[in-house]
């Protein structure tokens, strides 16, 4: 079929997906099944590689997270019967069999079962998401010594990198742990949503939007925590019978910069700097 021309009728494009789909889950089951095969014998030591993860990685041209996904289903699958056989049906989808054997990985036998067997039923009315996040609720109530070493090794994954283009833009990737990353979602759940019916805007460009909108409030909040009215010089307007001191018109003496110019630190300017508004600045 990859071959062949994509049909132009959507609806036929649409079946033929599906039916791809659950074959492309029965590969992945029989792929899982011969991995864990050869991870058991240390076959990938025998042919010059130094782990099961780095054979798929330069045989498979695997992405380090995906070879560790595969490498986790292929032994894991081994004891959740229920499991390998709907995927082997093509019944169960990947995404839920990744999320169960991400689960039970690190559990004993017995807790593997129970795990199994609930969320298995759980799987027949939610998503992948709804189950992995079971999942992880079920790892910290069996095995709490192993939650606390998985949650550790999450947060020791945290990363936030940028790179500065030639236009002043900024780009990169992060990585957030499981609890910081919940409370993004829903921050970007509640602010990135279509403002209205016919907002056109992709969900990256959404979620950018957001975030500048998030930056901008920042900058005011802080803004409006550094000026506090008792710091600000009297108003001329409002103290009768009194006349401004040219250095509070400007707020020189008292080390104070203009409200106009949020920018000024008065410590970066010396008791003889002029400040703006002199005529030689």
């Amino acid at each position: 079929m990859a071959l062949v021309p994509v049909p132009e009728a959507p609806e036929v494009c649409l079946a033929e997906a599906e039916e791809l789909l659950s074959a492309r889950d029965r590969i992945t089951s029989a792929l899982a099944a011969r991995v864990g095969r050869v991870h058991r014998a240390g076959e990938a030591k025998s042919h010059g590689h130094a782990s099961t993860k780095l054979w798929l990685r330069s045989a498979g041209g695997m992405t380090p997270a995906g070879a560790g996904r595969l490498l986790t289903m292929s032994m894991e699958l081994v004891r959740l019967h229920e499991v390998r056989r709907l995927f082997a049906e093509g019944s169960l989808p990947e995404g839920i069999v990744e999320a169960i054997c991400t689960a039970t990985s690190g559990l004993t036998d017995d807790q593997a079962s129970t795990a199994e067997r609930i969320l298995l039923q759980l799987a027949g009315s939610a998503g992948a998401a709804e189950v992995a996040k079971a999942g992880r609720y079920m790892r910290a109530v069996l095995d709490p010594d192993g939650h606390e070493k998985d949650e550790q090794a999450d947060f020791d994954r945290r990363f936030f990198r940028v790179r500065l283009r030639r236009n002043g833009g900024l780009e990169g990737e992060f990585y957030l742990p499981v609890e910081a990353a919940a409370r993004l979602q829903h921050w970007l759940d509640v602010y990135a949503k279509p403002k209205a019916e016919g907002d056109d805007r992709t969900p990256s460009v959404r979620n950018a939007d957001a975030f500048i909108a998030f930056l901008e409030s920042k900058i005011v909040t802080e803004l409006l925590v550094l000026v506090n009215a008792e710091s600000l010089p009297d108003d001329p307007a409002t103290a009768p019978g009194s006349e401004p001191h040219a250095g509070d018109a400007r707020g020189r003496d008292s080390g104070r910069c203009e409200s106009d110019i949020p920018e000024c630190d008065g410590d970066r300017f010396g008791s003889d700097a002029p400040m703006p508004g002199d005529e030689h600045w």
